[in-house]
């Protein structure tokens, strides 16, 4: 698989004057930066070069390198999303949403390993249905799924929560070994309890949970534009059956 990314993810963490959530931002992005480089360039070798993950004070000091931008908002404006992530133009941009994220390290991490696995939401992938494309999101099916970090910056040591991603395995049948990097599934285009999929039939977005669970389907009219961290008891609005 080869794929495009981003050589850059910048922190940047839109609350002033918290020296407490300063500190934990900077952990949080740390957690990321080493999971990107140990473990996600390990699983997709060869996919991309993983981006660095660095956390800024303001976003005026990001160098102009094409950086991918996350936003650590109080509050993002997405009433039924904990964090997501787009594009402008040739911009990338996430967000991670205090308000409505009970883990904003995973809900960070989240974006941080989909950003590098479909920067540009232009990715999709064949599945097991036929005229169905799956799209190339690594946390999306495994989203309830985490594990720990430890971290050190500048002395302060923490564990830090990170999510789970998906491997080249989990989109290719034919691939053996993991299919998360927690094993949280076994085969291809599995998705774990309290995970989902977005998938498309021509204009027809698909939400695809877990077996057991509801499907929802969206339609739309245009490339889909954003894609949505459901967790944490968040849960978007479905239309249709």
């Amino acid at each position: 698989m080869t794929g495009a990314t981003v050589p850059h993810i910048a922190v940047v963490l839109h609350v002033l004057d918290d020296p407490e959530l300063t500190k934990q931002a900077a952990l949080w992005t740390e957690a990321c930066r080493i999971q990107m480089e140990k473990h996600v360039a390990v699983a997709w070798q060869g996919f991309a070069a993983p981006p660095g993950v660095f956390f800024y004070g303001t976003a005026a000091a990001i160098p102009n390198d094409q950086a991918a931008i996350v936003g650590i908002f109080a509050d993002a404006g997405q009433a039924d999303a904990a964090g997501y992530h787009s594009i402008s133009s040739d911009l990338v941009f996430g967000a991670v949403d205090l308000s409505r994220s009970v883990n904003p390290s995973r809900t960070l991490s989240h974006e941080c390993c989909e950003i590098f696995g479909n920067a540009f939401l232009d990715s999709w992938v064949p599945g097991p249905v036929p005229g169905r494309e799956y799209a190339h999101e690594l946390s999306d099916p495994v989203e309830a799924n985490d594990y720990q970090i430890a971290v050190d910056v500048m002395g302060e040591k923490a564990s830090i929560t990170v999510a789970d991603f998906v491997t080249p395995a989990w989109f290719d049948p034919k691939l053996t070994g993991l299919h998360s990097w927690c094993n949280s599934v076994d085969k291809a285009f599995m998705i774990a309890p309290g995970g989902y999929q977005v998938a498309r039939e021509g204009d027809n977005i698909l939400y695809l949970p877990a077996h057991g669970e509801a499907i929802g389907r969206a339609t739309i009219t245009r490339p889909l534009s954003r894609t949505k961290l459901i967790s944490d008891g968040v849960r978007v609005k479905r239309k249709g059956p």
